[in-house]
């Protein structure tokens, strides 16, 4: 997954889309074309990540901490049936986990 969303951010997106003016909405709305409902996503905070894993791993522990996935269980879905992603962006890099 990480390498076709790779390829696709760097086959069709500009520098004035993921430039310095608020890029994370600009992600939150190409991920969220994507995928249903239940995401994080993090641009790398280079102050406080050192890495895209560092950032990959502060959107799943927020995913956690917030407890995102509690409209899912109350709409029934089993936790086997939940997946949780944390996606993280640096211009144009993406890396998901």
């Amino acid at each position: 997954m990480n390498y076709y969303m790779n390829q696709i951010i760097m086959t069709t997106f500009s520098y004035f889309d993921v430039g310095q003016n608020e890029p994370e909405r600009f992600y939150h709305g190409f991920v969220l074309g994507l995928i249903a409902d239940q995401t994080d996503i993090k641009v790398r905070n280079i102050k406080r990540e050192e890495s895209l894993e560092d950032t990959v791993q502060t959107a799943l522990t927020q995913i956690k901490e917030k407890c995102y996935d509690a409209e899912l269980y109350d709409r029934g879905l089993k936790k086997e049936e939940i997946h949780h992603y944390g996606f993280a962006f640096e211009g144009k890099k993406v890396l998901i986990g």
